[in-house]
Protein backbone atom coordinates (compact mmCIF):
# COMPACT_ATOMS: atom_id res chain seq x y z
CA UNK A 1 0.00 0.00 0.00
CA UNK A 2 1.04 3.70 -0.55
CA UNK A 3 0.29 6.51 1.78
CA UNK A 4 0.70 10.08 0.13
CA UNK A 5 1.07 12.83 2.44
CA UNK A 6 0.52 16.58 1.10
CA UNK A 7 2.50 19.60 1.86
CA UNK A 8 3.03 23.19 0.41
CA UNK A 9 7.09 23.44 -0.86
CA UNK A 10 7.67 25.88 2.19
CA UNK A 11 6.66 23.27 4.87
CA UNK A 12 9.76 21.47 5.76
CA UNK A 13 8.38 17.97 6.19
CA UNK A 14 7.59 18.19 2.50
CA UNK A 15 5.60 15.26 0.60
CA UNK A 16 6.52 11.90 1.85
CA UNK A 17 6.05 8.49 0.73
CA UNK A 18 5.00 5.57 2.88
CA UNK A 19 5.89 2.35 1.80
CA UNK A 20 4.45 -0.58 3.55
CA UNK A 21 1.69 0.34 6.00
CA UNK A 22 -1.29 -1.63 4.43
CA UNK A 23 0.53 -4.62 2.60
CA UNK A 24 -1.96 -6.99 4.46
CA UNK A 25 -5.10 -5.17 2.67
CA UNK A 26 -6.30 -7.81 0.26
CA UNK A 27 -6.82 -7.55 -3.31
CA UNK A 28 -4.86 -4.04 -3.49
CA UNK A 29 -2.81 -3.29 -6.97
CA UNK A 30 0.26 -1.16 -6.20
CA UNK A 31 1.82 1.52 -8.44
CA UNK A 32 4.89 0.43 -9.70
CA UNK A 33 7.97 0.68 -7.85
CA UNK A 34 9.64 3.95 -7.08
CA UNK A 35 13.23 5.22 -8.78
CA UNK A 36 15.55 3.51 -6.65
CA UNK A 37 17.70 6.93 -6.52
CA UNK A 38 15.51 8.52 -4.47
CA UNK A 39 14.39 6.27 -2.00
CA UNK A 40 16.27 5.80 1.27
CA UNK A 41 17.25 1.44 2.41
CA UNK A 42 13.95 -0.28 3.81
CA UNK A 43 13.15 -0.46 7.34
CA UNK A 44 13.01 -3.97 9.03
CA UNK A 45 9.06 -2.71 10.21
CA UNK A 46 8.23 -2.25 6.49
CA UNK A 47 7.50 1.64 6.74
CA UNK A 48 9.31 3.83 4.48
CA UNK A 49 9.10 7.60 4.22
CA UNK A 50 11.00 9.32 1.21
CA UNK A 51 10.90 12.73 -0.44
CA UNK A 52 8.82 12.65 -3.84
CA UNK A 53 10.23 15.45 -5.89
CA UNK A 54 7.85 15.56 -9.05
CA UNK A 55 4.46 14.85 -6.69
CA UNK A 56 6.03 17.51 -4.06
CA UNK A 57 6.07 20.59 -7.02
CA UNK A 58 2.67 18.93 -8.64
CA UNK A 59 0.92 19.20 -5.54
CA UNK A 60 2.40 22.74 -5.11
CA UNK A 61 1.09 23.40 -8.75
CA UNK A 62 -2.19 22.48 -7.30
CA UNK A 63 -2.66 24.54 -4.42
CA UNK A 64 -1.86 27.58 -6.23
CA UNK A 65 -5.25 26.59 -8.43
CA UNK A 66 -7.36 25.82 -5.41
CA UNK A 67 -6.66 29.15 -3.27
CA UNK A 68 -10.28 30.07 -3.82
CA UNK A 69 -11.59 27.45 -2.17
CA UNK A 70 -8.57 26.60 0.46
CA UNK A 71 -7.02 28.45 2.92
CA UNK A 72 -4.06 28.89 5.50
CA UNK A 73 -1.16 28.86 3.07
CA UNK A 74 2.62 30.25 3.23
CA UNK A 75 4.11 33.07 1.62
CA UNK A 76 5.10 31.46 -0.88
CA UNK A 77 1.29 30.42 -2.21
CA UNK A 78 -0.18 33.91 -1.94
CA UNK A 79 3.26 35.75 -3.56
CA UNK A 80 3.48 33.15 -6.24
CA UNK A 81 -0.14 33.70 -7.55
CA UNK A 82 0.53 37.26 -6.74
CA UNK A 83 2.86 37.59 -9.67
CA UNK A 84 1.47 35.45 -12.02
CA UNK A 85 -0.16 37.37 -14.90
CA UNK A 86 -3.94 36.98 -15.12
CA UNK A 87 -3.35 35.12 -18.42
CA UNK A 88 -1.15 33.00 -16.76
CA UNK A 89 -2.90 31.92 -13.62
CA UNK A 90 -6.41 31.22 -16.13
CA UNK A 91 -4.08 28.66 -18.22
CA UNK A 92 -3.18 27.35 -14.83
CA UNK A 93 -6.44 26.58 -13.58
CA UNK A 94 -7.48 25.09 -17.25
CA UNK A 95 -4.55 22.67 -16.70
CA UNK A 96 -4.51 21.59 -12.86
CA UNK A 97 -8.38 21.45 -12.92
CA UNK A 98 -9.82 21.20 -16.17
CA UNK A 99 -7.03 18.35 -17.68
CA UNK A 100 -6.20 17.33 -14.17
CA UNK A 101 -6.77 13.80 -14.81
CA UNK A 102 -4.27 14.08 -17.79
CA UNK A 103 -1.67 15.72 -15.85
CA UNK A 104 -1.30 14.06 -12.64
CA UNK A 105 1.42 11.88 -11.95
CA UNK A 106 1.12 8.10 -11.48
CA UNK A 107 4.59 7.01 -10.43
CA UNK A 108 7.54 8.28 -8.62
CA UNK A 109 10.03 10.72 -10.58
CA UNK A 110 13.31 11.76 -9.43
CA UNK A 111 12.54 15.25 -10.30
CA UNK A 112 9.36 17.30 -11.63
CA UNK A 113 11.64 18.14 -15.44
CA UNK A 114 11.63 14.47 -15.73
CA UNK A 115 8.44 13.97 -14.74
CA UNK A 116 7.54 17.05 -17.56
CA UNK A 117 9.94 15.35 -20.10
CA UNK A 118 7.95 12.22 -19.42
CA UNK A 119 4.34 14.28 -20.51
CA UNK A 120 6.57 15.81 -23.43
CA UNK A 121 7.37 12.62 -25.35
CA UNK A 122 4.08 11.42 -25.05
CA UNK A 123 1.82 11.17 -27.83
CA UNK A 124 -0.82 13.84 -27.62
CA UNK A 125 -3.13 11.30 -28.52
CA UNK A 126 -2.43 8.89 -25.43
CA UNK A 127 -2.20 12.09 -23.28
CA UNK A 128 -5.82 13.02 -23.90
CA UNK A 129 -7.25 9.70 -23.34
CA UNK A 130 -5.56 9.28 -20.31
CA UNK A 131 -7.66 12.11 -18.90
CA UNK A 132 -10.90 10.65 -21.39
CA UNK A 133 -10.42 6.91 -19.60
CA UNK A 134 -10.28 8.48 -15.98
CA UNK A 135 -13.40 10.23 -17.07
CA UNK A 136 -15.31 7.10 -17.96
CA UNK A 137 -14.00 5.08 -15.10
CA UNK A 138 -15.64 7.50 -12.22
CA UNK A 139 -18.58 6.54 -10.96
CA UNK A 140 -22.26 8.55 -11.63
CA UNK A 141 -23.56 10.03 -9.19
CA UNK A 142 -27.28 8.32 -9.41
CA UNK A 143 -26.15 4.69 -9.55
CA UNK A 144 -22.46 4.63 -8.16
CA UNK A 145 -21.32 2.15 -10.81
CA UNK A 146 -18.73 2.97 -13.33
CA UNK A 147 -19.59 3.59 -16.56
CA UNK A 148 -17.65 1.05 -18.33
CA UNK A 149 -13.64 -0.11 -17.83
CA UNK A 150 -13.07 -0.87 -21.95
CA UNK A 151 -13.51 2.25 -23.79
CA UNK A 152 -13.77 2.50 -27.46
CA UNK A 153 -13.36 5.50 -29.77
CA UNK A 154 -17.02 5.60 -30.43
CA UNK A 155 -17.70 6.31 -26.98
CA UNK A 156 -15.38 8.98 -27.30
CA UNK A 157 -16.24 10.38 -29.97
CA UNK A 158 -19.78 10.63 -28.52
CA UNK A 159 -18.87 11.92 -25.55
CA UNK A 160 -16.74 15.01 -27.08
CA UNK A 161 -19.33 15.33 -29.97
CA UNK A 162 -20.21 18.64 -28.72
CA UNK A 163 -19.55 20.90 -25.26
CA UNK A 164 -22.76 20.89 -24.34
CA UNK A 165 -22.40 16.86 -24.13
CA UNK A 166 -19.32 16.70 -22.79
CA UNK A 167 -20.49 18.53 -19.91
CA UNK A 168 -23.20 17.02 -19.25
CA UNK A 169 -21.36 13.90 -19.07
CA UNK A 170 -19.13 15.87 -16.63
CA UNK A 171 -22.46 16.67 -14.47
CA UNK A 172 -23.32 12.77 -14.32
CA UNK A 173 -20.02 12.36 -12.46
CA UNK A 174 -19.41 15.62 -10.37
CA UNK A 175 -21.56 17.32 -8.03
CA UNK A 176 -22.39 21.10 -8.91
CA UNK A 177 -19.76 21.94 -6.00
CA UNK A 178 -16.92 20.54 -7.84
CA UNK A 179 -17.90 21.45 -11.51
CA UNK A 180 -17.16 24.33 -12.87
CA UNK A 181 -18.80 24.69 -16.56
CA UNK A 182 -17.03 27.29 -17.79
CA UNK A 183 -13.80 25.80 -16.93
CA UNK A 184 -14.45 22.52 -18.29
CA UNK A 185 -15.81 24.23 -21.75
CA UNK A 186 -12.31 25.70 -21.69
CA UNK A 187 -10.47 22.51 -21.16
CA UNK A 188 -12.75 21.02 -23.91
CA UNK A 189 -11.26 23.11 -26.46
CA UNK A 190 -8.05 21.90 -25.96
CA UNK A 191 -9.56 18.17 -25.30
CA UNK A 192 -11.01 18.29 -28.69
CA UNK A 193 -7.66 19.65 -30.65
CA UNK A 194 -4.64 17.07 -28.59
CA UNK A 195 -1.95 18.56 -29.83
CA UNK A 196 -2.88 22.16 -28.62
CA UNK A 197 -3.50 20.19 -25.14
CA UNK A 198 0.00 18.38 -25.18
CA UNK A 199 1.28 21.93 -26.28
CA UNK A 200 -0.31 24.04 -23.29
CA UNK A 201 0.61 21.87 -20.66
CA UNK A 202 4.37 20.74 -21.55
CA UNK A 203 4.73 24.34 -22.23
CA UNK A 204 2.80 25.29 -18.89
CA UNK A 205 4.89 22.91 -16.20
CA UNK A 206 8.39 23.91 -18.14
CA UNK A 207 7.11 27.84 -17.53
CA UNK A 208 6.20 27.51 -13.84
CA UNK A 209 9.16 25.14 -12.64
CA UNK A 210 11.45 27.82 -14.50
CA UNK A 211 9.78 31.17 -13.01
CA UNK A 212 8.40 29.93 -9.71
CA UNK A 213 9.45 26.43 -8.65
CA UNK A 214 12.43 25.82 -9.22
CA UNK A 215 14.35 27.96 -6.85
CA UNK A 216 12.16 27.25 -3.99
CA UNK A 217 12.36 23.61 -4.42
CA UNK A 218 16.25 23.95 -4.15
CA UNK A 219 16.20 26.28 -0.86
CA UNK A 220 13.59 23.76 0.49
CA UNK A 221 15.48 20.56 -0.78
CA UNK A 222 18.03 20.15 1.77
CA UNK A 223 15.16 20.65 4.83
CA UNK A 224 12.96 17.88 3.18
CA UNK A 225 15.80 15.26 2.99
CA UNK A 226 16.28 16.45 6.04
CA UNK A 227 13.10 15.73 7.71
CA UNK A 228 13.02 12.64 5.90
CA UNK A 229 16.04 11.31 7.34
CA UNK A 230 15.07 12.23 10.75
CA UNK A 231 11.82 9.68 10.15
CA UNK A 232 13.99 6.98 8.89
CA UNK A 233 15.51 6.79 12.20
CA UNK A 234 12.24 6.43 14.22
CA UNK A 235 11.59 2.84 15.75
CA UNK A 236 7.72 2.83 14.18
CA UNK A 237 7.93 -1.00 16.03
CA UNK A 238 5.61 -0.24 18.86
CA UNK A 239 2.92 1.97 16.68
CA UNK A 240 0.30 0.15 14.61
CA UNK A 241 -0.42 1.08 11.06
CA UNK A 242 -2.40 4.03 11.47
CA UNK A 243 -0.65 5.87 14.55
CA UNK A 244 2.61 5.61 11.96
CA UNK A 245 1.09 7.24 9.35
CA UNK A 246 -0.40 9.70 11.49
CA UNK A 247 2.98 10.48 13.25
CA UNK A 248 4.80 10.97 9.37
CA UNK A 249 2.05 12.57 8.31
CA UNK A 250 1.22 15.23 11.28
CA UNK A 251 -2.51 14.67 10.29
CA UNK A 252 -5.56 12.78 12.25
CA UNK A 253 -6.22 10.37 9.27
CA UNK A 254 -8.42 7.58 10.42
CA UNK A 255 -8.63 4.27 9.26
CA UNK A 256 -11.48 5.24 6.15
CA UNK A 257 -9.32 7.65 4.81
CA UNK A 258 -6.18 6.12 4.80
CA UNK A 259 -8.10 2.67 2.87
CA UNK A 260 -9.52 5.50 0.84
CA UNK A 261 -6.61 7.10 -0.39
CA UNK A 262 -5.12 3.69 -0.53
CA UNK A 263 -7.81 2.39 -3.32
CA UNK A 264 -7.60 5.64 -5.28
CA UNK A 265 -3.60 6.38 -5.44
CA UNK A 266 -2.72 2.33 -6.08
CA UNK A 267 -4.77 1.72 -9.22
Amino acid sequence: MLLYSYYPLTRVTGYSRIVGLLNSLPGEMHMPAPEQEILLAPSQTGIHVALEPAQTVFHSLLLLAKTKKLGGFGDWVTETLSSMPAMQKQRHQVVMIGLYYAVQPERSWPSFPDYVDHLAAMPPLELRDKLINAYFNIPCLDDGEKSQEVVLEEDIQSMLSSVDTFLAFLGERFSAKHFDRALEAQAYAYIVDPPAMHSLVVNHFRSMWENYLQAEWERVKPMLQDAVAAFEQVDYRPMGRLEAAEFITGQTLGESHMLSRSSKLNK
